[in-house]
């Protein structure tokens, strides 16, 4: 992980995670690219590259409206399989962080059944909720593995949560269990803070208990808590329009370290997604002293 200075800490860079602006990606790369420039979005973070390019592809189109890919999210079966030439788009995107998006299983043919239940999210749903702690001890595993191999290419590995981590284990989250059996000096962590208040939980007691390890935040937020929010159903909103208290979270981020924080949205938009987008990245400037 990065070196800990003895300076003041610094406030975390603003950017927008390019998955809540998927769609207008698609449609038109360069012109979404260009409005997130106008409203003032210079770090972005890649969800698979988001679009249907290269990472030398959006690079490019990155450099043209002066923006830089900070981290991207790369599934962890890819992680897993070529992970050189995922070194080698990283370098191409000029990222830093390597954000592994979600746990897998060792033995495949469980996510196939559950595919044999029902459409793609709901069968990930149901192998998400079917994580035992011996999952989660191959995982954290692989993922020592594959941040040590990052870690000699300059690059961090980080893993990004959802609700699914916090099923309690011996009435410990797998998300506590996850950072105590990976390694604090390679493995980071990005915390979704809207998925963390859906399950029930507080970013605030994660940044004070393990803000050394923290280094990312997903600023997300939502309308009100979903009952067992463990699962992948949330309502999303604006920064601003929610429940989470950002003032309070984005002063612990500064007081941690965090390096980054991503404003994220998932769908169903209450309006249209640029003014979503809009309405969060003015809400964050009204926050500035």
């Amino acid at each position: 992980m990065t070196s800990q200075s003895t300076a003041p800490p610094s406030p975390p860079d603003i950017g927008l995670q390019l998955y809540t602006v998927k769609d207008a990606l698609k449609a038109d790369l360069n012109g979404t690219l260009r409005r997130l420039a106008a409203l003032g979005c210079h770090t972005v973070e890649a969800a698979n590259f988001a679009v249907d390019l290269d990472a030398a592809e959006l690079r490019a189109a990155l450099d043209t409206v002066g923006m830089r890919c900070l981290s991207a999210h790369v599934p962890l079966p890819l992680l897993l399989g070529d992970l050189e030439q995922v070194v080698l788009d990283m370098k191409a995107l000029g990222a830093r962080y390597v954000v592994c998006t979600a746990p897998w299983v060792e033995d495949g043919a469980r996510f196939e059944k559950a595919m044999q239940q029902g459409p793609m999210e709901q069968a990930f749903g149901k192998l998400m909720d079917s994580l035992t702690l011996e999952d989660w001890h191959w995982n954290a595993e692989k993922l020592n593995r594959i941040a040590a191999h990052l870690h000699a290419s300059d690059l961090q590995l980080a893993y990004h949560n959802h609700g699914f981590e916090f099923h309690l284990f011996d009435g410990v989250p797998a998300f506590d269990h996850l950072m105590a059996m990976t390694d604090p000096e390679r493995v980071a962590f990005e915390v979704d803070c809207g998925w963390m208040v859906n399950a029930g939980h507080d970013p605030l007691d994660y940044l004070e208990r393990h803000g050394d390890r923290i280094e990312l935040l997903h600023l997300k937020d939502l309308t009100a808590r979903k009952p067992g929010g463990t699962g992948l159903e949330l309502e999303g909103i604006h920064l601003g329009g929610g429940i989470v208290d950002w003032p309070a979270v984005l002063a612990a981020a500064e007081r941690a370290g965090v390096k980054a924080c991503f404003i994220e949205q998932e769908d169903p938009f209450p309006a249209p997604v640029m003014e979503e987008v809009a309405a969060s990245f003015a809400y964050l400037e009204s926050l500035r002293p």
